[in-house]
């Protein structure tokens, strides 16, 4: 994967080019979300950081990795604006694990990013957004295959 930094040793900066600035990482708590993906797309745990430096917006496989007792999933990451439902909530960072949780939610999670899917984009319809969610869910489970992970 290239070197592996923290995201507080980096400049100030939005950086999309993961395979030069090698594996962004970045620890926040998990807060509540509007609800929308458990509803209509897909659910997905909501992370609030003080990092300041993040990856550019838009869709990321992670590996999510919970700091309290090492557990750790497989992920997709989008960050971004949600502009399918709104831009008024500002940036948003939203996790989908790839296997269910098997005991509590945890209250901080840390993400490792590992590689750009693609653009965060507006969609016409939630239900487009969810298609696009799962192809990008497969995209990342090709991704995790190949590193037998």
């Amino acid at each position: 994967y290239g070197d592996h930094r923290d995201l507080h040793s980096f400049p100030t900066r939005r950086s999309s080019d993961l395979g030069t600035a090698g594996t962004l990482t970045g620890t926040g708590d998990i807060v509540t979300g509007h609800g929308i993906g458990s509803k209509q797309t897909v659910p997905t745990l909501n992370l609030r950081t003080q990092a300041e430096v993040l990856p550019a917006n838009g869709v990321y496989i992670t590996r999510t990795t919970d700091p309290s007792t090492g557990r750790h999933w497989n992920s997709i990451t989008n960050i971004g604006t949600r502009p399918t439902f709104s831009n008024e909530g500002g940036l948003s960072i939203e996790t989908f694990l790839l296997s269910p949780f098997d005991g509590a939610t945890p209250d901080r999670i840390t993400l490792e990013f590992l590689r750009r899917v693609r653009e965060e984009r507006k969609f016409d319809s939630p239900e487009a957004l969810k298609s696009q969610i799962l192809r990008d869910v497969t995209t990342a489970q090709t991704y995790f295959r190949r590193l037998n992970w």
